[in-house]
Formats: C-alpha cells, sequence, structure tokens
C-alpha cells in the first residue's frame, strides 16, 4: 500500500488511515480468531517454514528496492500497531518488520 499511496501528497493518505482506524476493532477480532484457531492447523514446524519463506521473499524485496521507492510512504492508523508513526516511508516498514 505503501509503493502505491506513497506516490500521492502525504495528506491523500490521511483519510485512508482514518478508514482504517475505524475498521480496527474488526480487524482485531479476526487477528484474534486467527490466532485462536491457527493453532489447530498449523504446526510450529508449518509456521516456521512459513515465516522463514516470507523473510526470504521480504529480503529479496529490500533488495530489489531503489531509493525514490524507499522514500515512498503514507500515514498509517494510530490504533494498528504501537510501533508505528503517523507517516511511514518503505524504509521505516522494513526497519520495523527487522526490529
Amino acid at each position: 500500500m505503501a509503493k502505491v499511496l506513497g506516490r500521492l501528497p502525504r495528506a491523500a493518505t490521511v483519510p485512508f488511515a482514518t478508514l482504517l482506524d475505524l475498521g480496527s476493532g474488526l480487524f482485531d477480532q479476526i487477528n484474534y480468531l486467527g490466532f485462536r484457531y491457527g493453532a489447530n492447523i498449523f504446526s510450529v514446524g508449518m509456521l516456521d517454514r512459513m515465516l522463514r519463506g516470507a523473510m526470504r521473499r521480504l529480503a529479496h524485496q529490500l533488495a530489489m528496492e531503489n531509493a525514490d521507492s524507499l522514500r515512498r510512504g503514507m500515514c498509517y492508523p494510530r490504533k494498528w500497531d504501537p510501533y508505528f508513526k503517523d507517516y511511514m516511508t518503505v524504509a521505516d516498514l522494513y526497519t520495523a518488520l527487522s526490529g
């Protein structure tokens, strides 16, 4: 999303962040159900393989980024994550995912 919306002026992404904030209750419920029932579907080994695969894909994507795409960013919902800032660039997102 940040790569697409990052092409817009910063202020243009505020309404989208507000809309995502309004839907955070539903998002939280879906996440809860996923964690609650996911253990019945996925084994620890499967989750480990999925995480390693996701990390490999992220590392590959990061290697393919250029300086312009890393500077793009958007406003984010305040309720999503305590580590997210009101505005984050693609570079900020990679940093948050690696930490």
